[in-house]
């Protein structure tokens, strides 16, 4: 397999063909670079490479897996920028683009682990409208299999921290949080609680809550703590049944991820926790 995809992440043979089809070609095939990167990234060998395992046995050895496999990808993932090796010693570093995946390894192996599943059954999804997660992962929805290991629970609580570092930043400078002194700010689906806790640390007089699934909570709790985020409370639980009261309610990437009757259970939970000159944002 995985000596099908180093050829595979090679440039495409050349015959004649439009630049539209070479386009639609490229596209249709990319989904074996994005596999290639998330397993790469999965294994922590941009990591290894960073902390001196240079070599391709070295290399190997840190991803544990066997030292022709680690060559393979390397080369395979070499084509398309990630590494370089110098073929005199033999020794790989990372190239910017290869450096880069370190920061971002949560959400790179999110979405090429946890969601690329459900994605191979868009067809049946389209064409019945309904929920593909039994077939994808044999559960519900894909959040019942993601919380069996605390493992992928810790990847996607670090995968929604950094989705909403940005929106974090532009929301503590942009909006006047001061106007709920003396007020519950209560984030609904807020994982690790950057959000709410980021919100209360600049303005301690909110009192703040993070609602989550228990076992995304658990961990949060642990992450929290360490970021020194003093005053928030978690609480664990599904928002389909209730959401804690507060004056303020917020729901972010959340909505995007449930069809409208679901939708609508979640801001009817909403509605019955927040109170009635209260606000709600999404």
């Amino acid at each position: 397999t995985v000596s099908v995809l180093y050829w595979r992440l090679l440039p495409l043979p050349v015959w004649p063909m439009s630049a539209a089809t070479g386009e639609v070609l490229a596209l249709a095939a990319s989904f074996q670079q994005s596999f290639a990167l998330a397993t790469a990234v999965e294994l922590k060998i941009p990591e290894a490479i960073r902390d001196g395992a240079t070599t391709t046995a070295a290399i190997a050895t840190a991803a544990g897996i066997p030292e022709d496999s680690a060559n393979r990808l390397l080369r395979a993932l070499a084509t398309i920028g990630f590494f370089e090796q110098d073929h005199a010693s033999g020794r790989w570093r990372n190239t910017e683009k290869g450096e880069a995946t370190i920061a971002v390894r949560d959400t790179i192996v999110h979405l090429g682990k946890h969601c690329a599943p459900g994605w191979m059954h868009l067809t049946d999804a389209l064409k019945t409208q309904r929920h593909v997660a039994q077939q994808a992962y044999g559960h519900d929805t894909m959040w019942d299999w993601l919380v069996q290991d605390p493992e992928r629970v810790a990847t996607f609580n670090a995968n929604m921290q950094l989705a909403t570092t940005r929106l974090t930043d532009a929301l503590l400078t942009q909006y006047d949080w001061s106007q709920y002194n003396g007020k519950r700010l209560c984030d609904v689906g807020g994982g690790r609680g950057h959000l709410v806790g980021s919100v209360i640390k600049k303005h301690p007089e909110i009192k703040g809550v993070c609602f989550d699934l228990p076992e995304v909570v658990a961990e949060g709790k642990q992450w929290a703590a360490a970021q020194g985020f003093d005053g928030l409370t978690f609480e664990g639980g599904s928002f389909f049944e209730r959401v804690p009261n507060a004056e303020v309610i917020t729901l972010g990437h959340i909505i995007h991820d449930w069809n409208n009757d679901k939708c609508l259970g979640i801001l009817e939970s909403c509605r019955n926790a927040i109170a009635d000159d209260g606000t709600l944002i999404i």
